[in-house]
């Protein structure tokens, strides 16, 4: 198969957006949500990268984890991340731009598998890894990071491949991060141009559908004002609530088109969904409290 190097396309051009699936993991919905909820059974998490392409381009956004981490933390490992870009035609050398989200262990692994890559890091979610807070191997705080994931980045800067951003940036035309904070302080979300218009991709800025449609947020939270107001601007950003996408609901490989042969793999975020996700945009700001800053 033919694979992409990252070259210029146009700058106008929309770009085409991919969900890869590389993990999962069984779990309980009164864990996964702060407070618990009544309506308690099993929920299955997915662990996902996603890919945008335009013409030669390639943007990765997030780096998932490896096999050791995931034998170490019990999850259910089914490919390696970076290797299955080939899958869409894109070789990992020729990724130019990696935007970590941030730097839990789901995300910010496998860095040195893209080495050409300039790393796009909220200079917020550096300082919060490298910080006192590590010390704490509470799943809130340290325990959910890898202390080798963050001594990469620091690396990374070192060697002036860093671009460390401040709130709101535009990684390339078409593609800009804005830092949201709430699960950790500097947790970013990515929107993407697509032909059906901006993707938001919220990462772990809202989990689930459900942390959106029932305001539950998940468990694992910094800062929870500002949670809420992330998802809050996630749905101002997003033309409608079926441009928005959760950083682990394992809906999204059902909703989304798939990508012929890699069904279950690698779907299409850059098409439609097959029926609606969550409540019209306007019912979810109407449901939504507006939390001043």
């Amino acid at each position: 198969m033919t694979t992409h190097s990252a070259t210029a396309g146009s700058a106008n051009s929309p770009w085409e957006l991919y969900a890869i699936r590389y993990a999962q993991m069984g779990n309980t919905r009164a864990h996964l949500f702060l407070g618990g909820v009544t309506d308690d059974g099993p929920i299955q998490m997915s662990y996902y990268v996603w890919l945008a392409k335009r013409g030669n381009e390639a943007v990765l956004i997030d780096t998932g984890f490896s096999k050791a981490t995931a034998d170490r933390r019990q999850r259910n490992w089914q490919r390696c991340p970076i290797d299955s870009l080939k899958l869409l035609g894109v070789a990992p050398e020729g990724v130019n731009d990696v935007i970590v989200t941030h730097l839990h262990y789901d995300h910010a692994g496998n860095l040195p598998k893209t080495p050409n890559a300039r790393l796009h890091v909220q200079t917020r979610e550096l300082q919060f890894a490298t910080s006192r807070y590590m010390c704490v191997k509470h799943i809130t705080l340290g325990g959910v990071f890898e202390a080798e994931d963050v001594t990469t980045v620091v690396r990374e800067n070192f060697a002036g491949k860093v671009n460390l951003i401040d709130g709101h940036a535009v990684v390339r035309p078409g593609i800009e991060v804005h830092r949201t904070g709430g699960h950790t302080p500097g947790i970013q979300m990515v929107t993407v141009l697509t032909a059906r218009g901006p993707v938001v991709l919220m990462s772990d800025c809202a989990h689930l559908y459900e942390n959106i449609s029932h305001l539950r947020p998940f468990y694992i939270v910094f800062d929870l004002a500002d949670m809420m107001r992330g998802w809050r601007n996630g749905v101002l950003m997003a033309p409608s609530s079926d441009h928005i996408i959760p950083g682990h609901d394992s809906q999204v490989m059902d909703l989304f088109p798939p990508v012929p042969g890699l069904e279950g793999i690698a779907c299409k975020l850059h098409e439609a969904p097959r029926a609606s996700p969550l409540p019209p945009k306007a019912e979810l700001l109407r449901a939504m409290p507006e939390i001043p800053a």
